[in-house]
């Protein structure tokens, strides 16, 4: 990146989206010039408690994506019960995304102070001492 700044390109998955994977993926040379890539879960397949299909997704994504750079993924945790929060966390951690987040800020709420918790304390289940 020149004087610092960072190009981000985030990957489109609706709330209402059943396929496997995006219908609109981003452009591959698009991801070789962006630092960091962010998607959404598919929130139809975690809503139907399907979170070996969502950890495939995001590793499908994972992939794809050039060496070096910087995977986020959102779980947009306004659409989610707490379980369903808990576990969406956990594919993110088993498809080896580099950060989990907890909203766009474009669906029905944003991400709550229990939401955060609720997060950090998955990930302190699945890595003792973090």
């Amino acid at each position: 990146a020149r004087h610092g700044v960072h190009a981000e390109l985030v990957g489109k998955f609706t709330a209402d989206e059943h396929s496997t994977m995006p219908t609109e993926r981003p452009n591959i040379v698009d991801m070789i010039h962006a630092g960091e890539i962010d998607m959404v879960i598919n929130i139809a397949l975690a809503k139907e408690g399907k979170f070996d299909q969502v950890e495939d997704e995001i590793r499908a994504v994972r992939a794809e994506i050039p060496a070096g750079k910087v995977l986020k993924v959102i779980i947009e945790t306004c659409y989610l019960d707490d379980e369903q929060k808990r576990q969406a966390t956990a594919a993110v951690v088993r498809a080896e995304a580099d950060f989990v987040k907890t909203s766009t800020g474009f669906g029905t709420g944003g991400a709550t102070p229990d939401d955060v918790r609720r997060l950090a304390s998955k990930l302190e289940e699945m890595w003792p001492g973090l």
